[in-house]
């Protein structure tokens, strides 16, 4: 599992009530149906940590997280992107049958880039990459895809 996605699957559990590590390895696995390493968990819960998101507390031999104002930011942001990715992935597979009308394999092939992107995407944004210049990012790609449509 990818670390930004690893990273937003946390940020999300944290939010749904306080949690040990050791019960948010747990929860992500029934999630996700991957069991993740303590060695991925725990130096991303002090890099959350370090950033604002979560803050922790040590009681009864156990350390509990849990999400703070910065986390509840960061999650709203997550989420905003989410759909305005979709929004986007929308315009371009729209885009991209349009243009590979006629050439179906080669259409596959180029949506099936977009997955990739989209991780990538999440990954840059849960590492608190610029918002801003991810969506302008995206912007500049849709229309570089436009200008392949209007030179046919």
């Amino acid at each position: 599992m990818k670390k930004g996605f690893l990273k937003i699957v946390m940020l999300h559990i944290i939010s749904r009530g306080e949690i040990t590590g050791y019960g948010l390895i747990k929860r992500v696995e029934e999630l996700t149906g991957v069991r993740p390493s303590p060695g991925a968990v725990y130096p991303l819960l002090k890099g959350m940590e370090e950033k604002g998101w979560i803050s922790s507390e040590k009681r009864d031999g156990k350390v509990y997280y849990r999400l703070t104002p910065g986390g509840t930011e960061k999650l709203e942001e997550i989420r905003e992107l989410k759909e305005e990715y979709m929004k986007k992935l929308h315009q371009t597979l729209s885009i991209a049958s349009e243009v590979f009308l006629c050439r179906e394999e080669e259409s596959f092939s180029a949506v099936g880039l977009l997955l990739p992107l989209m991780n990538e995407v999440m990954e840059l944004v849960s590492e608190g990459a610029d918002l801003k210049e991810i969506q302008e990012t995206l912007k500049e790609c849709r229309e570089a895809l436009r200008k392949l449509k209007r030179r046919d």
